[in-house]
């Protein structure tokens, strides 16, 4: 059944990474790094605001077992994202020593197209939850297809036509939120469900905002340092360093979110709703979990090989040699991603086991570290490598940690994680020893088509020897 839904959503994410590859390359040769660093910054205050949208109760729509609490808990996640939209302009004053000048000094549309953005978000978000809670699966999907055809088309179309300023990129993004939302709405009243609004009344929303305010108290507090140690570090770079280098870190962000997090989302769009089923049977709940670990494992070790090794050179042919520094970046940032990405499904436990609390001390270990490490690469040893070697090397060690603790709660011992950890490694290693061979020598032509024969020799030397663990039997 995992599977099924698994294929159900995948398949439509695959169109949707598919436009978005063919568009980011398009992208970075009409819009130069100066406006994608101007872009990038938008995008980091946004990425703090939008969380807080619904004060965390969309969390809770998958949650009731009757359809009636989860529409009153549905409608109050709507009432909340209207609420903070019209208090999302006095957030942005307030934090406005946080926000550089090159991003609301440069035109005060900017400043509406911010708020915009939040509402558009935070309604698409609520709208995909309640799609998860009628297990309208291919909706789901389907939504992200249309968000990137919606946002890619329009930022293409203005930028073929002269206008490719940092505006244009933000106006995309809020016209494929709100088309997105627009879809899902359309497609769950029209395929019989009905609209979950006539099921509501005040009474039953504020009993729901009573029963699920732990979501609101802790939840929203935990996404709030989760989303802050996100996307500070971007406005501390602002500060501290020229927009050109905004710009490098902005893509790599990027193209190394795109790939990796478009399929983590999928999967993890149908764990929450597998877990939320099985709650109440550790057994079950422990085998689901291990499985999506381990599948995830093999499912990203070889992109994020091939991406430190080989980034730089990647990202010039991709993007254009005039994004060759953003592959730097993306070298130094793919193994930190790694760690987020197999973190990123198996989180959702938080949620479904009512770990709210832990989850809050979870994500303000995530910002101490994050931001700890951005200011101190900034202003200390004024180097932004600095920033994002020490953003990557805390991500990976608090992440790590996370995945442990979570796994430890659904009875998943660490050792059974660690072995499949290093098996999943070792299968990969010919691969990893080649690249980086590569990448370290100066090698002509005839040599690395010898080392790159001997590799491919030995992966599927390994492969027979070694087969993949990714169905898992917990003990």
């Amino acid at each position: 059944m995992l599977s099924k839904g698994v294929l159900q959503i995948g398949s439509a994410n695959v169109v949707s990474q598919i436009i978005s590859f063919i568009a980011v390359p398009l992208i970075t040769r009409i819009y130069s790094p100066v406006e994608y660093g101007i872009f990038s910054v938008a995008l980091a205050i946004i990425g703090v605001l939008v969380p807080l949208s619904a004060l965390k109760y969309s969390s809770a729509i998958v949650l009731p077992g009757e359809q009636r609490e989860a529409a009153n808990v549905f409608a109050l996640s709507l009432c909340m994202v209207f609420v903070m939209t019209l208090m999302s302009g006095l957030i942005i004053e307030g934090l406005s020593v946080l926000i550089p000048s090159l991003v609301l000094g440069r035109a005060s549309y900017i400043y509406v197209l911010l708020i915009l953005s939040v509402l558009a978000q935070g309604l698409a978000q609520v709208i995909a939850l309640w799609s998860i809670r009628i297990k309208d699966f291919p909706t789901s999907a389907l939504s992200r297809v249309v968000e990137s055809l919606c946002d890619r088309g329009l930022v293409l179309g203005f930028g073929f036509y002269g206008t490719a300023t940092a505006g244009v990129l933000i106006s995309g993004r809020i016209v494929g939120s709100a088309m997105s939302a627009a879809f899902s709405s359309y497609r769950a009243w029209d395929k019989g469900h009905g609209s979950p609004l006539k099921y509501v009344n005040v009474t039953e929303v504020l009993r729901a905002a009573r029963r699920y305010k732990s979501f609101a108290l802790y939840s929203t507090w935990a996404s709030l340092f989760d989303a802050t140690s996100r996307q500070l570090p971007m406005l501390i770079m602002a500060q501290a360093f020229p927009v050109l280098i905004v710009g490098y870190y902005g893509l790599a962000l990027q193209a190394i979110n795109l790939p990796m997090m478009v399929v983590g989302d999928a999967i993890a769009t149908v764990f929450v709703q597998k877990a939320a089923e099985n709650k109440s049977d550790k057994t079950v709940l422990s085998k689901i979990s291990l499985n999506i670990v381990s599948y995830l494992l093999y499912l990203i070790i070889a992109p994020t090989i091939i991406l430190t090794f080989q980034g730089e050179e990647l990202f010039a042919i991709l993007f254009g040699e005039r994004w060759r520094g953003a592959g730097e970046f993306a070298e130094i940032l793919a193994m930190g991603f790694m760690v987020m990405f197999l973190h990123r499904p198996i989180s959702a436990l938080f949620d479904v086991l009512e770990l709210q609390k832990q989850r809050m001390y979870f994500d303000a270990a995530i910002f101490v570290v994050r931001c700890g490490s951005a200011l101190a690469g900034a202003y200390i040893y004024g180097s932004y490598v600095f920033v994002i070697a020490g953003i990557t090397v805390g991500s990976i060690v608090v992440y790590g940690l996370g995945i442990f603790y979570l796994l430890g709660t659904v009875h998943v011992g660490g050792c059974r994680v660690f072995r499949v950890s290093v098996k999943a490694f070792i299968f990969f290693s010919p691969t990893t020893i080649a690249l980086a061979v590569f990448r370290f020598t100066n090698m002509g032509l005839p040599e690395r088509i010898l080392i790159g024969s001997v590799a491919i020799f030995g992966q599927l030397l390994v492969r027979c020897v070694l087969r993949p663990d990714t169905v898992v039997e917990t003990k």
